[in-house]
């Protein structure tokens, strides 16, 4: 979906490679998908097995909903077979709704088998260039790194391949998409998958696409429509959507929670904060490596700031939880048919209360951890991540704690609000048309003149070059070209010596 058919790989002819590297911009990210995802077997196996998740997916749902004699189930008072209440002869039979989420399921799985079908006829070519070309076998592929295939590819071309107008091809849509956050000139509180794949089709590809839809004021009106039929179409297709969504949610995260209840007060980043940290042209491998730093330092930053009657509150549910645990343990020492056959309140089994205790103890026991000042922590994560000095220097205070906490929340309401903010995304795009002529105006005054339309905000020029010694103008852009600088040192000097070398020139032409 992000490239158009007719860019497809299946086009190209034998020696699509062989003319200027720059200009196969498809080529080039085929390239890097090859390597992130270790090669054709993987690139393959990951699309079937997505395949096959979402067929066994709808038909537990179609399962459950259909099949499965819930009232005789809850209303069971003595051993039955599991088979007793399950009903396969009606799996296949549908209402109006299910027959609708049938014929969208089809068709999404047969869109999904073409474009395996696609990506092996694509990379069966990519995997031939690795392998002959670069001489890089796919086993190798799990321990190189990024600059090393650069080098191959330079010593293929007999040419000097610039890793940065690499990268920055790579990261076309995504530098655009970063600025736009950065900028604020889409204001969301919440991004979720969807909306974010939204706003890359409606606006970005089209605004990018080949072919030539007139004027600025043409292309406007075409984004915004198509912002429009988009929002209808997503409200359209909702319910199955989030049918698909809470189900894939409750499988994949429920066991999760229930076997490491803990798990309900782990953090992780969210999504608008990533591309808050994101840096400019870097690759989504050494993001993810750069992002996975962050937990340990984080989590002891947001626990320096002590709360007296969460802990004080905790430590008595703990206490009294832990009292009842021991007694009824104690008691199913005596007799272990106490567990199943003696029940308590509503029917419950000792069974079923010793395991709610077991986990409101987890949840609720914190360990006693040893102050310390939170700026010290939050001085090694602005060594990972892009962060204002004031933040850090006042990062002492509840205030930023609270600012940071907005960035790196609980992970069970970081799924709930996805959930939320999906439903919400037909109303939020319709929203955003009304604002297009803005989002518009800022990526047409941040498109670069080089060959690349590359974005202007996310370019390493020799002014930013000039500004890395200056401590006192530190921002997210300068920040990007010290951590590229770190990653690839060549081409760091490379750039350093191309620079002298003009700067010399322009010396002489003055003289």
């Amino acid at each position: 979906m992000w490239n158009k058919v007719s860019n497809s790989l299946l086009f190209y002819s034998e020696d699509f490679y062989n003319n200027d590297l720059y200009k196969n911009r498809n080529f080039i990210k085929q390239i890097y998908f090859y390597y992130k995802n270790k090669g054709f077997k993987n690139i393959l196996l990951t699309q079937i097995i997505n395949i096959l998740i979402s067929i066994f997916l709808f038909v537990l749902i179609l399962f459950l909903f259909n099949c499965v004699e819930y009232k005789k189930l809850l209303a069971i008072t003595e051993y039955n077979k599991l088979s007793k209440f399950i009903d396969w002869t009606k799996l296949f039979k549908f209402n109006t709704f299910f027959v609708c989420l049938f014929i969208s399921f089809i068709l999404f799985i047969i869109t999904k088998i073409i474009n395996l079908i696609e990506l092996f006829l694509n990379y069966s070519k990519i995997k031939t260039y690795f392998n002959t070309n670069l001489k890089i076998t796919d086993e190798k592929l799990d321990y190189i790194i990024w600059s090393d295939v650069i080098n191959k590819l330079e010593n293929y071309n007999n040419e000097k391949v610039d890793i940065y107008k690499i990268n920055s091809i790579i990261l076309f849509y995504e530098n655009y998409l970063n600025a736009i956050f950065d900028s604020q000139i889409i204001k969301l509180y919440h991004l979720s998958n969807l909306m974010e794949w939204n706003i890359n089709y409606c606006i970005l590809f089209k605004m990018f696409a080949e072919e030539e839809d007139g004027d600025g004021e043409d292309k406007k009106k075409i984004i915004y429509l198509r912002l429009r039929v988009v929002a209808i179409i997503n409200f359209i297709f909702m319910p199955f959507i989030l049918v698909f969504m809470l189900f894939y949610n409750i499988f994949n995260y429920g066991e999760e929670f229930y076997n490491k209840p803990t798990l309900l007060t782990t953090r992780m980043i969210t999504r608008k904060a990533l591309w808050k940290y994101r840096y400019y042209n870097e690759l989504p491998h050494d993001f993810e490596e750069r992002m996975n730093k962050i937990d340990k330092n984080a989590n002891k930053y947001i626990s320096q700031f002590k709360n007296d009657y969460i802990i004080s509150i905790s430590k008595l549910i703990v206490f009294v939880c832990s009292s009842f645990f021991i007694l009824l343990i104690l008691l199913t020492l005596i007799n272990d048919k106490i567990l199943i056959y003696v029940t308590l309140f509503n029917n419950k089994s000792i069974l079923w209360f010793i395991s709610i205790l077991a986990s409101l103890i987890a949840i609720f026991k914190r360990s006693h951890t040893h102050f310390e000042e939170p700026k010290l922590y939050m001085k090694e994560i602005s060594k990972i991540i892009y962060l204002k000095k004031d933040f850090v220097e006042k990062s002492n205070s509840n205030e930023i704690k609270q600012l940071f906490i907005k960035d790196y929340q609980y992970k069970i309401i970081i799924i709930v609000k996805d959930i939320i903010y999906t439903i919400l995304t037909p109303f939020r795009l319709w929203l955003l048309a009304n604002n297009i002529d803005n989002i518009i105006n800022f990526i047409n005054s941040n498109i670069s003149d080089n060959e690349f339309n590359s974005c202007r905000i996310a370019e390493f020029d020799a002014e930013l070059f000039a500004s890395l010694n200056d401590n006192s103008n530190i921002s997210k852009k300068s920040k990007s070209l010290e951590y590229f600088n770190t990653l690839y040192p060549d081409w760091y000097i490379y750039m350093v010596n191309k620079l002298n070398g003009m700067t010399n020139e322009i010396r002489v032409n003055v003289i």
